[in-house]
């Protein structure tokens, strides 16, 4: 099915690794331009070396630290300066350390709201300034189940992608008028792929969670019996971001977590 998506330019922050990797190659499978904002600019030049085998009209990185406003004004700059537009954002940063919260501190508290949700706020105010007076666009960001169901040890984090759902069905209703169009998308544990990680991933840093047959336990309490992968994911934001399959679709945070939701 031709989703329409051909020669769309589309800014994807966090597009460096795992499921913003994930992302950014099936939207070149697409033919859309692909606008990659990492702060791990290496890696995120091998995804787009292979968006661009993978059939991108064109793709380019762009070093981006998205908590800081001005570099995130730059990032679409680039977008708009290279491909003339900037039709479709993906925010795909996220960022945890989990633990305890009784065990958690100030500092640890501004790190994850500063990357999960100012980062949010910085690159939906700027892609707005484009989509508005083009009158048109699509604004996805990568939530969480957490954000549904309170995740243990996760308090910040799982804060944070609550207030994710929240900022996408307001900005869906102030901005409908524009036709923009946004939804968040919620995934459970979706563990990256052997070669799919930036520097900055926080899984590297997380490794616990993964060890002793924890995946395989978390996976057997699900309805499907199986854990999420990078590509189910990004199968879910192309088809929000196809005017075509999605264009009736806006203010929703969709579970793509094989059940996890249900789970009481």
């Amino acid at each position: 099915m031709d989703l329409k998506l051909t020669k769309k330019s589309v800014v994807i922050t966090g597009g460096a690794s795992n499921i913003g990797r994930a992302i950014a190659l099936k939207l070149a499978e697409e033919g859309a331009y692909i606008t990659v904002g990492d702060i791990d600019i290496h890696t995120a030049d091998q995804v787009v070396r292979l968006a661009v085998d993978k059939g991108a009209a064109g793709a380019q990185t762009v070093h981006t630290d998205v908590t800081v406003t001005t570099s995130v004004e730059n990032l679409f700059a680039q977008a708009k300066a290279i491909y003339g537009k900037v039709d479709i954002f993906i925010n795909s940063v996220g960022w945890d350390k989990p633990m305890p919260f009784i065990e958690t501190d100030p500092e640890l508290w501004q790190q994850i709201v500063q990357l999960n949700f100012f980062s949010l706020l910085n690159g939906c105010k700027t892609a707005l300034e484009y989509m508005v007076p083009n009158l048109g666009g699509a604004i996805i960001a990568i939530s969480s189940e957490a954000s549904r169901q309170g995740e243990p040890h996760e308090a910040i984090y799982s804060s944070m992608k609550a207030a994710t759902n929240s900022l996408m069905k307001t900005l869906a209703r102030e901005n409908g008028r524009y036709h923009i169009r946004c939804n968040a998308v919620c995934p459970g544990l979706t563990f990256p792929e052997e070669g799919t990680m930036s520097s900055s991933s926080m899984w590297l840093e997380n490794a616990h969670m993964v060890a002793d047959g924890k995946l395989e336990q978390s996976a057997r309490k699900l309805p499907l019996r199986k854990l999420g992968r990078a590509e189910d994911i990004a199968n879910t934001v192309v088809f929000l971001a196809s005017d075509k399959c999605a264009g009736h679709i806006t203010g929703q945070a969709v579970s793509v977590s094989g059940g996890y939701s249900m789970m009481g």
